[in-house]
């Protein structure tokens, strides 16, 4: 029996839409999953709703849009069957075509496509979830700018916004002119062509409807671009200056307002045939953006502005000073003269011994390559990078380097990685070593605080309870815990010692249909048939720090370096984050960062469980406050951060080198030495 052509192209799509189906729903159970093992599940629910809101929003107001054009033409497609043949003579059989335009084809194909378009559109819109959060929990800075007495929150949390609806509804009504345009060419040129022009028909209804829809809404994209002037480039500054304010400003303001005449002239033009009315008010459009948009600028610039640089711009060069050291926090530097003499003498060595025994002897990079040859001791062992950090030890503040031990599977022999071995077995690195940066032994080797495997500890505040490293920065695959293979440890002799996982951080493999859902995310068809799992096996995934706190809170930026903090017997690591953003008024950008910044958030991520946390550290920023908002079950007071570990809070060094980049210019108060870049200056370098 032969299958139906129709039938083989069904079967065809059902199986793709049910592969698709399948897919996204093994990522999003897989992701649930993750998000609960770490008690996070609001966060995974917050984003998703968001998402899926958003996304249907969109879909289904640019399905309307699309569909309500798509029908305005079907009225013409039908006309174009209505026409009699020449010899009049009534045919008992109709083409397919007319068939088609006629009857139910037509309108399923315009669904159809309207559904296409409007998921297209609707994709885009869920990588913007957060633009919408923030609207919703929009905070107040203060701070209003000096020319649209805006606060700034507005720029940050609203403006977005607003550009994200004009860019949806002048793409709806771009698409859509030009998909209406090209059905009325295709089937019927003269419904557009049609002579004389003052003769309206559907079509040229149909598309002055359109046309004055975009007016009317890019009079509103002028009236947002008016406030972008704030973000000027400007050749002595940055933000809005003479020009943008007494020439391109004007312009906007003018555009804006002939925006709308043009669409009153097309829909005028419905009525009292009036065509001249939207040729006049085009032209009108084209004139004043060439005359007030280009030249007039030019002329302000060329005539008014370069004779007079300085004095005409002083005060927007003031506003640039002042909102770029707001938005860096460098309006909190506190400056002290500290007078140079040479006075030195045996009390103030006394008086700062504690200092002076804590200067640095160790350069990071060689004592890594001792670290490595010491202190990895097996092949698939690891340090991945040195750390500076401060302990109490008697009593005394004593400035340490320290390193995590990780285990990189891909290290081990050839004949050792099987599926067992890197996925139940070789599970975790094991302990750090530690040593003070001021000293050295007699063979010109690290006198070391921790080594060794098993961890000895020459501190007793500092003795390991708990070394084991399962979540790092070189812990980039999934691992399987409490099954029937023992974990490795380290070696003893001729023997390995080995250890069982003992906390509950991971998802549970206790069904067949977690292991099928694993199985397929990760594309391991092993996860199904290995007989060393159990139903108490947890699976633990997405382990690199990097990548679990992106994934967590994607929307802050997290400093290059996390380090690690040992406390209370464990190993922690410590990473910072920021809030950031790009459109502070009058704030000098800074290459990837945007041109605010600030490190309101601590996170801390347990080396050995993966659970985190995260504090927040500044309070007044309003961008941590509009996602405390968000998220009210992410974000933790710093004042519930346990004592030790926030001992080991530091300044950290991206933000350093950011502030200190943007204060080389910044610390100029005075506008008259900013405008001649008198005082420039230029961070020392490291020697080479």
């Amino acid at each position: 029996m032969e299958i139906n052509p129709k039938r083989k192209i069904l079967v065809f799509l059902g199986v793709i839409l049910l592969i698709a189906l399948g897919a996204l729903t093994t990522d999003l159970y897989v992701d649930w999953m993750w998000f609960k093992s770490i008690n996070l599940q609001s966060v995974f629910l917050t984003t998703l709703l968001t998402k899926v809101f958003l996304r249907l929003i969109v879909g289904l107001g640019f399905f309307t849009v699309f569909l309500i054009n798509f029908l305005a033409t079907r009225q013409t497609l039908i006309n174009l069957t209505l026409n009699k043949s020449p010899d009049n003579i009534i045919r008992l059989q109709k083409p397919f075509w007319e068939k088609f335009l006629e009857g139910r084809g037509l309108i399923i194909f315009f669904i159809v496509s309207s559904l296409l378009l409007a998921y297209i559109f609707s994709a885009v819109a869920s990588d913007n979830w957060i633009v919408v959060q923030q609207y919703l929990h929009a905070s107040s800075f203060g701070i209003i700018d000096p020319i649209f007495q805006q606060d700034v929150g507005f720029y940050i949390f609203k403006l977005p916004f607003y550009q994200l609806i004009y860019n949806y509804l002048i793409a709806g009504i771009i698409i859509s002119a030009i998909a209406v345009t090209i059905i009325y060419l295709l089937s019927s040129p003269k419904a557009i062509f049609k002579k004389p022009f003052t003769e309206f028909t559907r079509a040229k209804v149909h598309l002055s409807v359109l046309i004055a829809t975009f007016f009317i809404i890019k009079a509103w994209g002028y009236k947002l671009d008016s406030y972008g002037l704030l973000y000027s480039a400007n050749e002595i500054m940055y933000g809005a200056g003479y020009t943008d304010i007494h020439a391109r400003l004007l312009a906007y303001q003018t555009l804006c307002i002939v925006a709308l005449l043009c669409a009153v002239a097309i829909i005028g033009n419905l009525y009292f045939r009036r065509l001249k009315w939207v040729g006049i008010s085009i032209a009108l459009l084209i004139t004043t953006s060439l005359l007030l948009g280009v030249f007039y600028p030019a002329m302000i610039q060329k005539f008014r502005v370069i004779p007079n640089q300085f004095t005409v711009e002083e005060p927007y060069i003031a506003y640039n000073i002042a909102y770029t050291q707001k938005a860096y926090g460098l309006d909190k530097i506190k400056r002290e003269n500290f007078p140079v003499e040479n006075t030195l003498t045996p009390t103030d060595l006394k008086e700062n011994e504690a200092t002076i025994n804590s200067i640095r002897l160790w350069d990071w990079q060689p004592l890594q390559q001792t670290y490595s040859q010491l202190q990895e001791l097996w092949p698939y062992y690891t340090f991945k990078d040195m750390d500076i950090d401060r302990y109490m030890i008697e009593g005394n503040y004593r400035q340490v380097m320290l390193s995590v031990r990780e285990m990189v599977q891909s290290k081990l022999p050839p004949q050792a990685q099987t599926w067992v071995n890197q996925k139940l077995k070789y599970t975790h690195g094991y302990g750090v070593a530690m040593s003070p940066v001021n000293e050295v032994t007699a063979e010109g080797l690290p006198t070391f605080f921790i080594k060794n495997i098993p961890p000895e500890s020459s501190i007793e505040s500092l003795t390991l309870v708990r070394p084991e490293i399962y979540y790092g920065e070189e812990t980039n695959d999934y691992v399987i815990v409490n099954t029937k293979t023992s974990e490795f440890n380290y070696p003893m002799g001729e023997h390995n010692i080995e250890s069982v996982y003992q906390a509950v951080s991971g998802v549970q493999l206790s069904s067949i249909f977690r292991r099928v859902m694993f199985a397929m995310a990760f594309g391991d068809y092993k996860l199904l048939l290995s007989h060393d799992l159990t139903p108490n096996s947890q699976i633990l995934y997405n382990r690199n720090i990097h990548e679990r706190v992106r994934k967590v809170a994607p929307f802050l930026r997290y400093d290059y370096d996390p380090y690690p903090v040992v406390s209370g017997g464990k190993v922690y690591w410590i990473q910072d984050a920021y809030t950031v953003s790009s459109l502070y008024p009058y704030s000098e950008p800074t290459e990837g960062w945007g041109n605010y910044v600030r490190n309101s958030v601590k996170v801390v991520i347990d080396a050995y469980d993966g659970s985190m946390s995260f504090y927040v550290t500044d309070n007044e920023d309003p961008i941590i406050r509009s996602y405390q908002l968000i998220f009210p079950q992410l974000f933790r007071p710093l004042e519930v951060m346990p004592a030790d570990l926030k001992q080991h809070l530091r300044y950290p060094e991206d933000l350093f080198l950011v502030q200190a980049k943007m204060y080389a210019t910044y610390h100029m108060q005075n506008t008259r030495i900013f405008y001649y870049k008198e005082d420039i200056r230029t961070r020392s370098l490291p020697a080479s």
